[in-house]
């Protein structure tokens, strides 16, 4: 198979990495980016979400994230968070979260976004549930 130039050996990947490749063939992304039997589906999968979102996958498209890690660095660069100061694969992906909530909790709540106000919105509810069982 070949993507964008550079060609696979089909091969070398799972059916479930090879049906992240083809998505991202379909939704016209850079599958090349990940097209990798490094990566597990699941990586790919968060790297394919990250082109589809058009935002730049080069500081979490790499092995040593694993998918949850990815999924926090890449939800981050959505929100437009600098995601360097918790992007470092020494952390778990439960301690970017938190790194990621604590930049979140310090901003005007106007230059959030809307998907990070709604996570926000989600953490406080089950935060005051929580309150409220004790």
């Amino acid at each position: 198979m070949n993507i964008n130039g550079k060609t696979i050996d089909e091969s070398k990947f799972n059916a479930d990495q090879m049906e992240q490749i083809l998505l991202g063939l379909e939704k016209r992304v850079d599958a090349s980016i990940y097209a990798d039997p490094k990566f597990s589906d699941r990586q790919m999968n968060q790297i394919r979400l990250g082109l589809k979102k058009g935002i730049n996958v080069d500081i979490y498209a790499r092995s040593d994230y694993n998918h949850l890690q990815m999924h926090e660095i890449r939800v981050g660069l959505e929100g437009g968070l600098d995601v360097s100061i918790y992007a470092d694969s020494k952390f778990s992906s439960a301690q970017m979260r938190r790194g990621k909530f604590d930049m979140v909790s310090k901003m005007p709540w106007m230059y959030l976004s809307t998907q990070i106000r709604s996570l926000m919105r989600i953490r406080c509810m089950k935060f005051a549930s929580v309150l409220r069982e004790d």
